[in-house]
């Protein structure tokens, strides 16, 4: 995997704007009859920004891609491109060397992969997932698995998690379960809210899975 276990997604905050009002007030001496003080206008009430939406990204227009290696589908924008994975991913030292189904934007980055593998005999999911996030987690500002968040995709349970350090170094992972086998999904880049949509189109077949 390019990155460690490297949906959703910016939200505007609300502001409000309050206008404060104001009062006068004058001093008499006793030999002077007391002169009525105007008051001051009322403010107006406090004005309410409308709280900014996001528009959500449009997949219609996205292009479909379908895996030869790993049981899944998924769409990315017209005017990105496809790398497919070259060799499955294995764990074995030397064996992530281009082993993932990439869609990259076109100026590189953001861009999005995945992969799938059979979990190790008598190894839990979660097992393998704190062991393959591990290095991420110490170095690359990812969650522990127990703070990751519960999503679905293609209607199975699934979940992601937001990792970087730093903007230049974002990334967010997603892993769906399904049996015996798991799915990774990766988007590395600034917006890391762009794995959703990624998410949404993602369809999973793990009988079409070579392994």
């Amino acid at each position: 995997m390019s990155s460690p276990l490297r949906l959703a997604a910016g939200i505007a905050g609300l502001a409000v704007v309050f206008l404060a009002g104001c009062s006068g007030a004058q001093t008499t001496s006793p030999a002077t009859v007391p002169t009525a003080v105007p008051t001051a206008a009322p403010s107006a009430a406090p004005t309410a920004v409308a709280k900014a939406s996001v528009a959500p990204y449009d997949t219609s227009t996205w292009v479909s891609y379908t895996s030869a290696l790993y049981g899944y589908s998924a769409s990315h924008p017209a005017n990105w491109s496809e790398q497919p994975a070259a060799n499955r991913w294995s764990s074995a030292p030397g064996g992530d060397e281009n082993s993932h189904d990439t869609f990259w934007s076109s100026d590189g980055w953001p861009d999005f992969n995945a992969f799938e593998t059979t979990l190790p005999a008598g190894m839990t999911a979660d097992a393998f997932l704190a062991s393959f996030i591990a290095d991420g987690v110490q170095t690359a500002c990812l969650p522990t698995l127990d703070r990751w968040t519960a999503v679905t995709i293609d209607g199975h349970q699934a979940r992601t998690a937001l990792g970087g350090c730093n903007e230049h170094f974002y990334f967010a992972d997603a892993a769906a379960v399904i049996g015996n086998r798991i799915w990774i999904f990766t988007l590395d880049g600034p917006d890391r809210s762009l794995l959703q949509p990624f998410l949404t189109t993602v369809k999973i077949n793990a009988a079409a899975a070579t392994d």
